[in-house]
């Protein structure tokens, strides 16, 4: 179980994203949604919402794509790739890990 953890979940909005966010908050974690598509981001935020708590789901529109404002945004951040000790073991995840919690 996850509880007690935040998954930030890139792209989560739609399809592989928001079928992550899905499974985090199954499994009992809180997810931060990150996507471009504001419109989609807040249908997806709404929906989340109401199946599993508003308390546990909350929205960014943010576009990780866009180097300038990765830099200009409040966050702090670093990045790594993969993961061989995290289920289910896909090494094609990118692992962004915030200095502050969100």
């Amino acid at each position: 179980m996850l509880s007690g953890q935040v998954g930030i979940v890139t792209g989560g909005a739609q399809g592989i994203g928001k079928g992550c966010a899905e499974a985090l908050l199954d499994n009992g974690a809180n997810v931060c949604l990150l996507d471009v598509n504001e419109d989609v981001l807040k249908q997806t935020t709404r929906e989340l919402a109401i199946k599993f708590s508003k308390d546990r789901v909350i929205s960014i529109h943010f576009d990780v794509r866009n180097q300038t404002q990765m830099e200009d945004d409040v966050f702090q951040y670093w990045t790594y790739q993969g993961s061989l000790t995290t289920p289910p073991l896909l090494e094609s995840v990118t692992w962004i890990i915030f200095k502050d919690p969100v």
